[in-house]
C-alpha cells in the first residue's frame, strides 16, 4: 500500500507541474461557438454535493474561519471535514466560468500551491479533482502522508473516482492481449471538452488515467511468488495474485495527449522465473 500511494503522489505533483490547459486548439474549426460548454452546463455547490450524497461521500460542513490566502482568483470556497477524522479538510471552489476556475489551477496554484495552507498544512491541487467550473482540493495532516488511514484514503479515492466518472463525461477505452499463461488489460479512461474563452478563443481541456489488470491464467495460482511487469508507460514490481488470480496495478494520470484507440501496448510479465510477452491493442 505505501509504495503504491508513494506513486499516486508522485504522479500528482508531476501532474501539477505539467499544468492543465491544452491551450488554444490548433484547428481553427474544431467546434462551432455553440458546441462549446455553455453557462447553463456549469455547476453549483449544490449539484456537487448532491453528487457526492448520490456517491455515499458524506462530508461534514466545517464551521471553521477561512484564512484570507484560501481566495483563489476571488473566490472563496466552501469547507467540509471528512466523514471520519476532525484533522481532514476538503475545499470545494466554484468559479462563475471554466476560464476562470483554469486561470486558478494553471497560473495560480502552480506558483504559490506551497503557501495555500489550512491549519498549516499543505492543500493538495490536481487536475484530477475539476470539474467543469469547479476546483476541488484536501489537506492530509503532515505525519499521517505515508500512512493516512485506510478508511479516509478510500474516501480520497472515492472523491477522486466521483470527480472523474460522475462529475465529467467520462469515456473509456480498454486495450486487451493475452499468451499461453497471462491475460491483460490496459484500461484507460478520459475526458476530453471544449470551452470559450471571453474572447472567444476556443480551448481544448483532458485529463486520462490509465490502469493494467493481469490475470493468471496457469495451473496452481497460489504458488506464482512476486510479479513484475513492464509496459508502455509503466514498470512495477512486487505485486502478488488476489483470490482470484489478478492483478491491479497502479494508476498512471496525464493532462497532455491522451492514449489513442489505435495504440498497441507490448507486455513483459515476469513470475518464478519464468517470462511472458504479449501485445494488447483496442478491443472496441
Amino acid at each position: 500500500m505505501n509504495k503504491k500511494i508513494l506513486i499516486y503522489l508522485i504522479i500528482a505533483a508531476c501532474m501539477l507541474l505539467a499544468g492543465c490547459d491544452g491551450g488554444k486548439d490548433a484547428r481553427p474549426d474544431a467546434i462551432l461557438p455553440n458546441e462549446a460548454i455553455a453557462e447553463k452546463d456549469l455547476f453549483t455547490l449544490e449539484d456537487i454535493t448532491k453528487v457526492f450524497s448520490e456517491q455515499g461521500i458524506n462530508l461534514r460542513k466545517a464551521n471553521e474561519p477561512i484564512p484570507q490566502q484560501l481566495k483563489l482568483n476571488g473566490k472563496t470556497p466552501a469547507v467540509f471535514q471528512s466523514e471520519y477524522t476532525d484533522e481532514d479538510y476538503y475545499f470545494i471552489w466554484v468559479y462563475d466560468s471554466i476560464e476562470d476556475r483554469s486561470k486558478t489551477l494553471n497560473e495560480y496554484i502552480q506558483n504559490y500551491s506551497d503557501k495555500v495552507l489550512f491549519k498549516g498544512e499543505k492543500i493538495k491541487f490536481s487536475y484530477g479533482l475539476t470539474a467543469k467550473n469547479v476546483l476541488i482540493a484536501y489537506t492530509l495532516k503532515e505525519s499521517k502522508k505515508s500512512n493516512p488511514g485506510l478508511d479516509v484514503l478510500n474516501e480520497q479515492n472515492k472523491i477522486e473516482e466521483t470527480v472523474l466518472e460522475k462529475l465529467n463525461d467520462i469515456k473509456q477505452i480498454i486495450f486487451e492481449g493475452q499468451g499461453d499463461n497471462w491475460e491483460a488489460k490496459i484500461i484507460v479512461k478520459y475526458f476530453e471538452y471544449y470551452w470559450q474563452d471571453k474572447n472567444g478563443a476556443t480551448h481544448k481541456e483532458q485529463y486520462y488515467q490509465k490502469y493494467p489488470v493481469l490475470r493468471y491464467k496457469g495451473n496452481n495460482p497460489e504458488k506464482v511468488a512476486r510479479i513484475s511487469y513492464t509496459y508502455d508507460g509503466g514498470s512495477f514490481s512486487g505485486d502478488f495474485l488476489d483470490k482470484d488470480g489478478y492483478v491491479y496495478g497502479s494508476k498512471a494520470a496525464g493532462v497532455e495527449s491522451r492514449p489513442k484507440e489505435d495504440d498497441v501496448y507490448t507486455i513483459t510479465i515476469k513470475w518464478n522465473d519464468e517470462e511472458e510477452t504479449f501485445k494488447m491493442i483496442n478491443v472496441d
